[in-house]
């Protein structure tokens, strides 16, 4: 995976704008907190949602609050 995402990588991505969430755990010690501005420029009309008591697996750690969170995402995006 990290042969394939690199900053030229990156720095080729272009923005949209599209109404988005950006999902993140808050205790996530693979990706910070903190680098959920580094994905804001590339979605510019992102809002951002960190939940306090994930990690980086919630889907695999808590499947149904992941689950309902997904969901009440998708439904307030819709």
């Amino acid at each position: 995976m990290f042969e394939v995402i690199t900053p030229a990588w990156w720095a080729g991505l272009t923005p949209h704008d599209t109404p988005s969430v950006l999902l993140w755990g808050q205790g996530d010690g693979v990706l910070g907190a903190e680098q959920v501005q580094d994905y804001r420029g590339l979605l510019p009309r992102a809002s951002v949602e960190l939940v306090e008591d994930w990690t980086h697996w919630p889907m695999l750690e808590q499947p149904a609050d992941y689950a309902a969170v997904v969901t009440r995402l998708a439904r307030s995006l819709g």
